[in-house]
């Protein structure tokens, strides 16, 4: 069960970084609200088998990130968002 949860925090770590990185949050954002939020809201589209595209994610970021398109983290390496968020809901 611990090494489920660290698995998670290290998941959700990532996720968090992509996000900031890609969508330009804020530097407190995603919180670990904010990032719940997104993930319930990518989760929701995935089973509504719709597609999962770059414009959809950033629709949910900008929704629940209010900071998103403020802040430029140039020259960091942006992993796969849409991976990352289909980890991060994978249950």
């Amino acid at each position: 069960m611990w090494l489920r949860n660290m698995i998670n925090n290290i998941r959700d770590r990532n996720l968090a970084q992509a996000i900031k990185i890609r969508y330009g949050t804020a530097p407190t954002e995603p919180s670990s609200k904010q990032l719940e939020l997104i993930k319930l809201a990518v989760d929701a589209v995935v089973r509504q088998k719709r597609p999962l595209s770059d414009e959809v994610v950033a629709e949910i970021v900008y929704r629940y990130c209010p900071g998103a398109g403020h802040y430029g983290y140039h020259g960091l390496d942006n992993a796969d968002l849409i991976t990352l968020l289909m980890l991060a809901i994978k249950r």
